[in-house]
């Protein structure tokens, strides 16, 4: 009988053992470390562990944390606006080749070229204003003006001088200078644009008839003028050269 139990547990014991070494294990297993990234993968048995919590209780560590955009994310990588804060203005001829820039003094009112940046006058865009940092408060932006004694702004042969003077509602005709010392002056300062491909900056004419025209800009002497027919201008004056302007 003793002999019989014997056999009996030492069957059993083997059965264990065998059960044992056959059971399908619980715990996660471990891939090689993946070359370069110092990452450990999971294995098949572990892939029922989709959650921090069964990880850390497998003796394993969290998933790396997961980053989601967010639509602060997309405002931050917007574009950003062409149109330039500011800046000094470049004079350049037409056909090429640069003569200075515009001063940051004034004569009379009136711009003048001077060859060293040093000396350049810094703008500021404000809409269609050129606003000048250095002008009076009175008359702090770029304007054309154009001489009252004239019949009418559509004839050629009357050309705006560039000054300062004060704001005058967008795409309004010459309007009255309110500045004693250019009183002979009416006025046009909401005439400026600025062409992002070139850094040009621009200027149009409203005739008395409230016609618009697109500006040339050209030097007599030491002043700087805007013409709404150049053309007309060279045949009377055929040395003259008309310049542009460039933000830099």
């Amino acid at each position: 009988m003793l002999a019989k139990l014997s056999l009996i547990a030492c069957a059993w014991s083997f059965f264990v053992l065998v059960y044992t070494a056959s059971a399908k294990p619980t715990y996660p297993i471990l891939l090689p470390r993946s070359s370069g990234s110092g990452v450990l993968k999971r294995g098949t048995i572990s892939e029922g562990l989709n959650t921090n919590a069964q990880r850390l209780a497998a003796g394993l560590s969290p998933f790396p944390p997961v980053r989601r955009s967010t639509r602060v994310d997309s405002a931050r990588r917007g574009t950003t606006s062409s149109t330039p804060t500011g800046g000094q203005i470049q004079v350049k001829l037409s056909t090429g080749g640069s003569l200075g820039y515009l001063t940051n003094g004034v004569s009379s009112g009136f711009y003048i070229l001077t060859s060293t940046l040093a000396d350049a006058a810094t703008f500021t865009f404000s809409g269609p204003l050129l606003h000048r940092s250095t002008a009076t408060t009175t008359n702090p932006y770029v304007a054309a003006l154009i001489p009252t004694s004239r019949n009418n702004f559509v004839l050629n042969s009357v050309n705006a001088i560039l000054g300062d003077a004060g704001a005058t509602p967008p795409g309004a005709t010459p309007q009255p200078n309110n500045d004693p010392a250019n009183s002979q002056y009416d006025i046009e300062s909401a005439i400026w644009s600025y062409d992002a491909a070139s850094r040009g900056v621009v200027a149009q004419l409203v005739r008395d008839d409230g016609t618009v025209v697109q500006a040339t800009v050209f030097m007599y002497g030491t002043f700087f003028y805007l013409s709404p027919d150049f053309a007309a201008v060279v045949k009377k004056f055929p040395t003259l050269k008309s310049v542009t302007f460039t933000l830099v």
